[in-house]
């Protein structure tokens, strides 16, 4: 079976690895916050802090996926891991199958794409301009090479 990119991954399947990653290490339970680090970790462009994803993860866009009621691939919806305490979970045996079927069948180690979302942000300007507009709609304009 070919491989998929990570980018075929949800979200709630990537904290799953996370999640899976903490239980590898020998931690049968896990705080948010470690489950944030472990996920950021295995994908920074994802679940990094806006402008800092190499630098800092973004704790809210992990809890955002475990804890958003409206999210159906919600993992503790799922039963991939549950919640043993306050900001404390635990992988379940579904969700350590989950997890092992997944690399099985995926590449889990490779990263998202950074989305070029920035580039486009820094030339919105000058494409929105009057001028540029003006030498859009130019039909006499050619162009040399």
């Amino acid at each position: 079976m070919a491989r998929s990119p990570a980018s075929t991954l949800t979200a709630a399947q990537e904290i799953l690895f996370g999640a899976h990653d903490l239980s590898q290490s020998g931690r049968s339970e896990f705080s948010e916050w470690d489950l944030t680090v472990s996920t950021w970790k295995r994908n920074p462009n994802r679940f990094g802090c806006r402008g800092y994803e190499a630098q800092y993860p973004d704790h809210k866009r992990v809890m955002m996926e475990i804890m958003g009621t409206t999210k159906k691939d919600n993992p503790l919806r799922r039963g991939w891991f549950e919640k043993v305490r306050p900001n404390t979970y635990r992988l379940t045996e579904l969700g350590l199958s989950e997890a092992e079927r997944l690399s099985q069948t995926r590449n889990a180690d490779v990263q998202s794409t950074r989305s070029p979302q920035a580039i486009y942000d820094a030339v919105a300007p000058l494409y929105r301009s009057s001028v540029f507009r003006k030498h859009s709609l130019d039909s006499n304009f050619k162009c040399n090479g």
